[in-house]
């Protein structure tokens, strides 16, 4: 059911991510491209579509307190969707 319902959006025999990029929810872009966006394109293209990087040449990591360490220290307060609450 789940595999039919998806195969139901498909053109062509193909996902929309692959047979009409600009009509997807998904906005595929190597790396490279990515690095070289600003915050504020980043944040126009979020407002639109889901960003997946491809290309992304990374070390392998633990999802444990080391690995997270290395996106940005624990102590750091994070604001998400535009707020902080303490």
């Amino acid at each position: 059911m789940f595999f039919d319902l998806l195969h139901a959006g498909y053109v062509n025999g193909k996902p929309l991510h692959i047979a009409e990029p600009e009509t997807s929810l998904f906005d595929i872009i190597p790396s490279t491209e990515f690095e070289g966006l600003s915050t504020q394109q980043i944040l126009g293209r979020l407002r639109h579509r889901h960003i997946v990087v491809t290309g992304n040449s990374h070390s392998d990591m633990e999802f444990d307190k080391v690995g997270l360490r290395t996106l940005c220290p624990p102590s750091r307060v994070v604001s998400i969707q535009g707020t902080v609450n303490f």
